[in-house]
């Protein structure tokens, strides 16, 4: 009973450690701070490999510096424990980057499903259709994002479709 409680007590205090350390590393992460480490994330990931907003963060650090298979591969991980509208996009715009379209299709048809009120899934879509060839499809999402309602208007979605307004009547949808 006595080896059972020093056992328990060593790994809980393991894990707070662990916890503590990565609250130092999410911290100088978000404020862009020097000292910033993937390994530091690769070291923890021992300790917390199975908690998946320390696996979010760790996929988005290795976005952040343009490491996308390895930040897929987390990120996969990451999607055994967790279904997100955020983690949709991130491994969307991974295979975007890495010219995995049909792919990145399927996650950002996923993050639209999750948020239907967002424009960033769709507008990226158009762009993949772009990409692919696909003008049809292509018109017919921009013409959904033109009609489209906003319910929290910003700079983006405005840029957003005005680009789309002018691309459906330039018909410059090659």
């Amino acid at each position: 009973m006595f080896a059972a409680s020093l056992f328990l007590l060593y790994t809980v205090t393991m894990r707070i450690k662990a916890e503590i350390k990565w609250k130092e590393i999410s911290y100088l992460s978000a404020h862009r701070k020097g000292g910033i480490t993937l390994s530091q994330y690769k070291i923890l990931s021992s300790d917390l490999g199975k908690e998946p907003y320390f696996l979010y963060n760790y996929a988005a650090e290795l976005y952040a510096e343009k490491q996308y298979s390895e930040c897929l591969f987390i990120a996969n991980k990451c999607r055994l424990y967790w279904a997100d509208y955020s983690l949709e996009l991130m491994q969307a715009e991974t295979l975007f980057k890495l010219k995995q379209y049909e792919q990145a299709e399927v996650h950002f048809n996923k993050a639209k499903l999750m948020c239907p009120a967002r424009f960033i899934p769709l507008y990226r879509l158009y762009q993949i259709y772009q990409i692919q060839k696909k003008k049809r499809t292509a018109i017919q999402l921009a013409e959904e994002i033109v009609n489209k309602t906003v319910k929290v208007n910003s700079i983006t979605i405005q840029l957003i479709k005005a680009e789309m307004k002018s691309k459906l009547s330039t018909c410059d949808l090659q």
